[in-house]
């Protein structure tokens, strides 16, 4: 059972031995910094560092929510879900909007969606974070250039997750809010394993899809949305005071793989995922999810956007291996069965199981909100 203990800023965990993890899920109260730590595993030491860890929440949030930290992402720094917290409802409209895209989860539709509805309202095209784009923004911002800001309110990307840490607290009394389209794990596998043989190229990343099974593809792919999670930049001073920023691919996966086996640290994620997202959606209710995402932000993106194909992982077929359903199927049972790829996927497989029920919370809020709309029409 996890229990509260007083916050003590001199605790130091030795660096040259294997160190017992700490799992913190913040709780913030005015005067006060409490924090609750579930039961510590050990791993091998990872040396990392991240930029601007942030020390004290925004003062939009009050005693009605408290606060959560995941990796090094605090709540916090983000508006929490639309739905469920109600109170914060009034600062989604002029917010930052940024879209963490996880493959195969109808981010081509998204994109497409994202600039059309910015250039009808007047808006810049959305900013692409992908690996790169963000470690240069993670530089820029730390040498002091935030003119990012002053072009787009629009962010999206596989990268993006942790981004409103960044910048909060250059946004004055500007919020900033995340999202993320979700799909069921198993589904989203076969059709990033089938678009990966369509590609018929190697991509930097991605496993040789084209000579593996899609078992030996999906252990070696791992979970995209975990990993996601775990995105982060190490960045260092030079002798000329300038920030320089990379990425440790080879620590981020070691750190993910460790921690997306401990139920403890699975919990904590799966439990703040209202907090670090103003919307969950699904794919396989994009429509839904288009009129959340409208109702949230107030911008058209189901009137505007309600006509394009919603792509939740749709591909021509340009090899020729057979793409029947049939063999979605067949490949789908063949994951499903696998005891490896379960355990590889568990903490996916976790955050999808909470994602359903956090969408038909918003869902049904959603519909009463039309509802009463209705009514007063009438």
């Amino acid at each position: 059972m996890a229990q509260d203990r007083t916050f003590n800023p001199a605790i130091v965990i030795p660096a040259a031995i294997i160190t017992l993890v700490l799992f913190m899920s913040y709780e913030y109260r005015p005067g006060s910094l409490s924090y609750t730590i579930s039961p510590p595993i050990t791993q091998p030491v990872i040396q990392r560092t991240y930029v601007k860890r942030i020390e004290t929440p925004m003062t939009v949030h009050n005693d009605s929510l408290d606060c959560h930290v995941l990796r090094n992402s605090n709540s916090c720094t983000t508006l929490p879900n639309f739905f469920m917290y109600p109170a914060f409802q009034r600062y989604h409209k002029d917010a930052i909007i940024s879209f963490m895209h996880i493959p195969k989860c109808g981010g081509t539709t998204m994109k497409e969606c994202m600039t059309f509805v910015a250039s009808k309202k007047g808006r810049a095209k959305p900013f692409l974070l992908h690996t790169e784009s963000r470690r240069k923004l993670t530089e820029d911002f730390l040498n002091g250039d935030y003119g990012i800001l002053q072009k787009s309110s629009l962010f999206m990307g596989d990268y993006t997750f942790g981004f409103c840490d960044q910048i909060h607290d250059k946004l004055g009394d500007q919020k900033c809010s995340t999202f993320v389209i979700l799909r069921e794990p198993y589904d989203r596998l076969v059709s990033h394993y089938y678009y990966c043989r369509q590609l018929d190229a190697h991509v930097i990343g991605i496993p040789d899809c084209a000579n593996s099974s899609i078992t030996e593809w999906s252990l070696a792919t791992r979970s995209i949305l975990w990993n996601e999670i775990f995105t982060d930049i190490k960045c260092t001073e030079t002798d000329d005071s300038r920030w320089k920023c990379s990425v440790d691919y080879g620590s981020l996966l070691k750190e993910a793989y460790v921690l997306g086996r401990n139920e403890s640290y699975v919990d904590s994620v799966v439990a703040g995922l209202d907090k670090h997202f103003s919307l969950i959606g699904l794919t396989e209710d994009m429509a839904t999810t288009m009129r959340m995402l409208q109702s949230v932000y107030d911008l058209p993106f189901f009137d505007y956007c309600k006509r394009i194909d919603y792509n939740v992982g749709k591909y021509s077929d340009r090899s020729h291996e057979s793409n029947t359903t049939e063999t979605r199927e067949e490949a789908r049972r063949t994951l499903v069965e696998s005891d490896e790829v379960r355990e590889m996927i568990y903490a996916e497989l976790r955050i999808y199981k909470r994602a359903q029920e956090i969408f038909e919370i918003e869902k049904r809020d959603l519909e009463e909100t039309q509802n009463r709309v209705n009514i007063k029409i009438f």
